[in-house]
């Protein structure tokens, strides 16, 4: 696409994350739970979620579920974007 329409596209920035820069610090510390523990991008982007405020992948529905659980959190009912 930018390759393409260098004009239009001049200014588009594709985010990056070297994953593996945290499987180094998680080692080095004997270990993490879960990657958002040493992760400031993760951290910064709202941490591991809930899974109770998501929903199915490759469902066309993308309105979280209503439960008590979703109800709980505050996300029943919220549409939530993904694949």
């Amino acid at each position: 696409m930018r390759r393409q329409n260098p004009t239009k596209y001049g200014c588009v920035t594709v985010p990056y994350w070297d994953w593996a820069e945290d499987t180094y610090i998680c080692k080095a510390k004997g270990g993490c739970a879960t990657f958002h523990e040493e992760s400031n991008i993760l951290q910064t982007f709202g941490g591991p979620g809930n899974k109770d405020c998501m929903t199915h992948r490759g469902s066309e529905n993308k309105i979280v579920p209503t439960t008590e659980k979703s109800t709980a959190l505050e996300c029943a009912g919220k549409t939530t974007f993904g694949r």
